[in-house]
């Protein structure tokens, strides 16, 4: 008799480990449900500047497109060489947004990217880099020297060209 009680408990523990296991499975899967449903955003699309755009203002403007699964409206913050140049407190979700850069750019290389952050969290765009140009190249003529006259057909011209930033320069 004694073994016979055995084995009833046995089976009646396997029974409830199944359901315990069973229980936490459930668990696990409502939460990973609350986590897809309310995850955070699902993208933060930069539209313009495109990605090595070169410009001569030094306040641009930063369009993007922010995506949350809950709010619909969240602050999105624009970063700048890891700075913080400006604030669209009332970012609309799945619209284009526009964050104008409220400190002045030097000349350069610069990389910049959007912080958004809904009740779930934060999420940042891809980084993207801006070139600022705000002097004008030079150039100067060195041959024909001034005030010189040739009946010569074809004129030999020598020049220099000279930015501050640009490598290489195109010249028609």
């Amino acid at each position: 008799k004694l073994c016979i009680f055995i084995e009833v408990f046995k089976i009646k523990e396997t029974n409830l480990e199944r359901k315990l296991l069973s229980y936490i499975v459930l668990i696990l899967l409502f939460v990973l449900s609350i986590f897809i449903v309310n995850g955070t955003f699902i993208s933060i699309i930069p539209s313009t500047p495109l990605n090595k755009t070169w410009t001569n203002n030094n306040q641009p403007d930063f369009t993007f497109t922010p995506t949350s699964n809950i709010n619909t409206t969240f602050p999105c913050i624009l970063m700048i060489d890891n700075i913080k140049y400006g604030t669209n407190y009332t970012s609309l979700n799945n619209s284009l947004t526009n964050i104008t850069a409220n400190l002045t750019l030097t000349q350069g290389t610069h990389s910049w990217f959007i912080n958004c952050t809904d009740v779930n969290g934060s999420n940042f765009s891809i980084t993207r880099t801006i070139y600022v140009d705000t002097s004008n190249p030079s150039s100067s003529i060195t041959l024909p020297l001034t005030n010189t006259s040739t009946n010569d057909t074809t004129v030999e011209i020598n020049f220099t060209l000279i930015d501050n930033l640009a490598t290489a320069i195109n010249y028609y």
